[in-house]
């Protein structure tokens, strides 16, 4: 339905022509017959199809229906539309204003998308593809490493008790790993080799190694050959004393280390 359409000036009147592709022109009365313009004596008004104004959308759109009765076979034909001058089509109404082609499956047209149209779009679906395998190549290239990386971490955790912890090797490979005051001392006592037990906890060893860096040195009261290390915090409490031998000897203690807390 409406498979001729024109946009022209308002008010006019228009008629479609239909012709085989051998230049046959089809008659509007059923049936359809297609054949030479003009065979016994007819003029245009027997082969003009009637188009009409519509008044849907903007003013000056005209539609008629191809195949009006409708018998016209499947194929592919050619149309012309004319302006009619007067009360009925007339030969003296064309040439023609405007033609075209129509491909037809005997009760409807068959439509086809602009070859060079599909051939642009398709160019751009290949853009396209082309992009996001790109896109998929940098992805993986990203996401790989992130994966390498993760596998890594999955090997130096481990679960205990208390929950996920570093490992040894996960300590030693990347010493700025975030870990609370508990793993830290669970991961240091394991590298060095110190067990808690006994006097020699890993608060006394860390009392003494910040005595040592930053504690006040004294000589003791009773003894001038001793100096003692005071505790860095509160400057009294006496960490370890050192006994310096003055004349020392081979295979005795030239210094002398007495761990007092």
């Amino acid at each position: 339905m409406n498979e001729f359409t024109y946009d022209i000036t308002p008010g006019l009147t228009l008629f479609g022509l239909r012709y085989t592709l051998a230049g046959l022109v089809f008659r509007i009365a059923s049936p359809q017959v297609a054949e030479i313009w003009g065979t016994d004596g007819r003029t245009a008004e027997h082969y003009a199809v009637t188009m009409t104004e519509t008044t849907i959308g903007v003013s000056g759109h005209y539609v008629g229906n191809f195949d009006n009765v409708p018998d016209i076979g499947a194929g592919r034909y050619k149309t012309a539309i004319a302006t009619q001058a007067g009360g009925s089509p007339a030969n003296s109404d064309l040439p023609a204003i405007a033609y075209g082609e129509i491909e037809w499956n005997g009760s409807t047209e068959i439509y086809h998308a602009d070859e060079a149209a599909l051939a642009t779009h398709h160019g751009l679906l290949g853009t396209h593809v082309n992009t996001l395998v790109s896109h998929d190549l940098n992805m993986r290239n990203v996401v790989d490493p992130i994966k390498v990386v993760t596998d890594l971490l999955d090997g130096m955790i481990i679960e205990d008790s208390a929950g996920n912890q570093f490992t040894i090797a996960a300590l030693q490979n990347a010493p700025t790993a975030e870990m609370d005051a508990d793993e830290l001392a669970i991961a240091m006592k394991a590298i060095t080799g110190i067990t808690e037990g006994g006097t020699w906890t890993w608060e006394k060893i860390m009392k003494i190694m910040t005595a040592w860096t930053a504690g006040n040195w004294r000589v003791k009261a009773t003894d001038s050959n001793t100096q003692e290390l005071l505790d860095a915090e509160d400057g009294t409490t006496v960490i370890l004393e050192q006994t310096l031998t003055r004349s020392p000897s081979a295979g005795n203690d030239y210094r002398k280390i007495t761990v007092k807390i």
